[in-house]
């Protein structure tokens, strides 16, 4: 086995520098993170990117403005079941919400009664309506 000996200056152990430590390191451990290619370090790296954001997706929710129910909606912070329906009025009245600002057209869904700082995070115009579990409304 062939012993690569680290610069003392540059040894840590527990996050702490030891200036006046030698550690030695065996080049058959670091090879295999020296022969890997770009173009494969790339593909796994995609692969990898491409997992985490799949198995998040259960974890982030978003009601679509434009598609969602009235309990659907009810699921989003402050919005009352009378806002709801308001929403449900507003969009079947108006057509399809263009921006997530249209909003705020609705009565009595504006920053003085909803966070709508909050509110932009949790809607999307388009997609699905993911709703998590814990913010389903009561009875179901």
């Amino acid at each position: 086995m062939t012993l690569v000996r680290v610069l003392p200056h540059v040894a840590q152990y527990d996050g702490q520098r030891k200036p006046d430590s030698d550690v030695a390191i065996s080049a058959d451990s670091i090879r295999p993170l020296l022969s890997i290619n770009p173009g494969e370090f790339m593909k796994k790296s995609l692969i990898f990117i491409a997992a985490l954001a799949a198995f998040s997706g259960s974890a982030y929710a978003a009601v679509n403005i434009n598609t969602a129910t009235q309990e659907e909606l009810q699921t989003l912070k402050g919005i009352t079941a009378a806002k709801a329906k308001a929403i449900i009025d507003y969009r079947s009245k108006a057509g399809s919400f263009k921006s997530p600002d249209d909003l705020e057209k609705v009565e009595g869904v504006n920053a003085r009664f909803v966070d709508m700082q909050q509110l932009r995070k949790d809607i999307t115009l388009t997609g699905p309506t993911i709703v998590r579990k814990e913010n389903q409304p009561a009875g179901k």
